[in-house]
C-alpha cells in the first residue's frame, strides 16, 4: 500500500487480488466440508433406499417361489388324479 500526502492509503491491484484470494480460500475451506457432508448424506439415503428395495424384492421373490411351489404341487396332484382317471377309464372300457 502506498501512503498519500493526506495520510490515507491507496490499495493497489495486487492487494485487492490478495484480499479476494484470501476470502475465496476462506469460503472454500468453510463450504467444501458442508458440500461433502451433503453429498455423503445423499449417498447414504440412496444406499438405504436401495437396501429397502432389496429387502422388498427378496420378500416378493420368496412369495413368488412359495406360489410356484404351491402351483407345482397342485399340478402334480392334478396329473396324478388324471392318470388315475385314465387308468380307471381303460379298465372300465376293457370290461
Amino acid at each position: 500500500m502506498k501512503e498519500h500526502l493526506n495520510g490515507s492509503f491507496r490499495i493497489t491491484r495486487n492487494h485487492k487480488i490478495l484480499v479476494l484470494s484470501a476470502l475465496l480460500v476462506t469460503f472454500m475451506l468453510l463450504f467444501i466440508p458442508l458440500w461433502q457432508m451433503g453429498v455423503n448424506r445423499s449417498l447414504d439415503l440412496g444406499i438405504r433406499y436401495e437396501n429397502a428395495r432389496l429387502v422388498e424384492i427378496d420378500s416378493e421373490e420368496r412369495a413368488i417361489r412359495k406360489t410356484m411351489a404351491s402351483l407345482q404341487h397342485a399340478a402334480e396332484t392334478e396329473n396324478i388324479l388324471l392318470s388315475m382317471q385314465e387308468k380307471e377309464g381303460v379298465l372300465l372300457s376293457s370290461k
